[in-house]
């Protein structure tokens, strides 16, 4: 359980009980703040086509999937600036290369909407995210008077001297999968333990249909790639092409990760990078130094919708003044790493690495050169923007890359 930045005692209760408890929209560099259930009307020129998706009860891949398949198109075709939440209903742009907008236009989907589409010339990217707007229903265990008292109080102890209040900048559990897996399968690739890696991604179990659950066992139990085929489900499409490669070539673990989809490989390193950054994000806590600067981090200060410009660097000296109750110093952020072998670990980063068995060198994997991360930057606290909270909905905006769920926790604290 990794340590909450506020003191107080937490509200409880529990959110995403259903998709319409759970409203993200997104704010896009490209179309700027999106609406859920508003039409977009704009003009462009370009090759690429950019449009308004509006999707309720399934991944943003999910989406994609059935929008390709409708079109009779590859997904690779299309592209977003990042997942959105399966339970919930969210609003973001998406793109399509060599793509007319009326056909996009005209689909007509399960829980799928197009609120708009116009061509550009600019492909979206991975990060092509400004940030997400959220409206989350709380639901209540009980009733209570003193919940709106509960909630301003956190609220101030997140803020601390300074208007901006931060929240504890931690990956979300859905990074991890729902098999909370996917970092320990990155570890293992790190290492060099490619069979581990298969047999994790293959046999871990979750909370899953009790098919999948059944097989997975099975085949931890026998090692028989040959009968897993007969009985692994066709959703699991991903562990049908390792079982697939595996049945011919038993023993070849990293040809068999090599016919994954390419980024599903980097996917679990990178997992593992996160990982590693929530614990030494726990530590700081922990150890109350979050707002100081370590060995190869820096200050930052904010963009002009409040959120963390890690590109907008201050030099440690001319970041005066006091440091806030919730860790940013005069309205600035420390940014951390998000470790890779070009990074330089501070003392504290060490000895979580020694803890984890690894050291820097271990991100550069010489034998799948693919899966070597070179380290990038990550701040540890993240502002709360927009906030407010009116009788069981909270309303805020978060940064790309931040999670609701992690600010929620904040103020639940179960």
């Amino acid at each position: 359980m990794f340590p909450y930045l506020s003191k107080s005692a937490g509200i409880g209760g529990s959110i995403k009980n259903s998709p319409e408890d759970f409203l993200v929209e997104e704010l896009s560099p490209h179309a700027g703040q999106l609406r859920l259930d508003a039409p977009m009307k704009r003009e462009g020129q370009g090759k690429f086509c950019h449009f308004v998706l509006q999707k309720k009860s399934i991944t943003t891949t999910g989406a994609l999937v059935q929008i390709s398949r409708s079109l009779g198109i590859s997904k690779s075709a299309f592209s977003v600036g990042g997942q959105k939440d399966k339970n919930a209903i969210t609003v973001q742009l998406a793109c399509a290369r060599a793509m007319e907008p009326s056909r996009l236009l005209s689909l007509s989907l399960p829980n799928i909407k197009i609120l708009g589409a116009w061509n550009s010339p600019h492909m979206l990217k991975i990060g092509d995210v400004t940030g997400n707007k959220f409206t989350i229903k709380w639901n209540a265990q009980k009733k209570s008077t003193s919940t709106s008292t509960k909630v301003s109080k956190i609220y101030k102890e997140l803020r601390g001297v300074f208007p901006a209040a931060a929240f504890p900048n931690y990956f979300g559990q859905q990074r991890f999968g729902m098999r909370n897996n996917t970092h320990k399968i990155g570890k293992f690739l790190l290492q060099g333990k490619f069979r581990a890696a298969v047999l994790s991604y293959l046999t871990d179990a979750g909370e899953e249909r009790a098919d999948m659950a059944n097989a997975r066992t099975a085949l931890a139990a026998t090692h028989d790639y040959n009968a897993a085929l007969n009985s692994f489900p066709s959703i699991l499409a991903h562990e049908r092409t390792l079982l697939s490669h595996l049945a011919q070539f038993p023993y070849d673990y990293v040809g068999a990760l090599h016919k994954l989809p390419n980024k599903l490989p980097l996917l679990f390193v990178n997992a593992y990078q996160s990982h590693l950054f929530n614990e030494c994000l726990s530590l700081r806590i922990k150890e109350k130094n979050h707002g100081e600067l370590l060995e190869g981090e820096y200050f930052c200060g904010t963009n002009e919708y409040g959120f963390v410009d890690i590109s907008n660097k201050s030099a440690s000296s001319s970041c005066k003044g006091g440091l806030a109750a919730n860790g940013s110093r005069a309205g600035r952020f420390v940014v951390s790493k998000l470790l890779g072998y070009d990074s330089t670990p501070n003392e504290m980063e060490k000895e979580i690495l020694g803890r984890e068995g690894l050291s820097i060198s271990d991100f550069r994997v010489r034998s799948f050169p693919s899966l070597s991360l070179k380290g990038s930057f990550r701040p540890l606290l993240s502002p709360l923007v927009d906030f407010s909270f009116k009788e069981n909905i909270f309303s805020f905006s978060l940064s790309s890359g931040s999670y609701a769920t992690v600010t929620m926790r904040e103020f639940m604290k179960n």
